[in-house]
């Protein structure tokens, strides 16, 4: 009898847990997401006006506020829909690490020195870790999506494809193709 109950019970256990999985990941992937926006919103939008002001000041330069408002929010906009959406790669890599550079702005002027090498340190350490380790996070992060066929979100991965520039700089002239006879 008791053999019998477990054979019931354990597959509508099992699903419950599956299912309660699937949710819990279905909200940690859209709370990361929501992370990513929204610290890449703050740092395209609050941090870049507050370092160019500070440029500005060093240089004892003014700007009127709508000229200030239109960049910022050209350079927050296109970044927002390079980084989270679609756009050129050679962008997307640009604006990733505009993004990385204000990051380390941010911690360079509010933290002491030493905590920034050793937060440094640490995210050097674990970088090695998540992408190395055979379990590392980001491994498994990235094995998941491709076996289910799913994008990664553009924001997490610096995506590092080659370009090939083929003729960019071309003399106008057009090219003749010489023909091998053949024999």
């Amino acid at each position: 009898v008791c053999v019998c109950v477990f054979d019931q019970v354990f597959p509508v256990i099992n699903l419950l847990v599956l299912t309660a999985l699937h949710r819990i990941f279905a909200f940690c992937t859209q709370a990361i997401h929501g992370w990513l926006v929204l610290s890449s919103l703050l740092l395209l939008f609050f941090f870049s006006y507050t370092y160019i002001q500070q440029v500005l000041e060093a240089h004892n330069e003014t700007l009127d506020w709508i000229t200030m408002a239109i960049i910022i929010w050209n350079f927050g906009c296109v970044g927002m829909c390079v980084i989270h959406w679609k756009g050129p790669l050679l962008l997307q890599q640009a604006y990733l690490i505009a993004v990385s550079a204000l990051m380390a702005l941010v911690l360079i002027k509010n933290l002491p020195e030493w905590t920034t090498w050793m937060l440094l340190g640490a995210i050097a350490i674990y970088d090695l870790v998540a992408v190395l380790c055979p379990m590392g996070p980001l491994r498994i992060l990235v094995e998941t999506a491709q076996e289910r066929d799913e994008p990664l979100f553009p924001a997490l991965i610096y995506s590092s494809t080659m370009i090939w520039l083929v003729n960019m700089a071309d003399s106008g002239e057009p090219r003749q193709r010489q023909r091998q006879p053949q024999q």
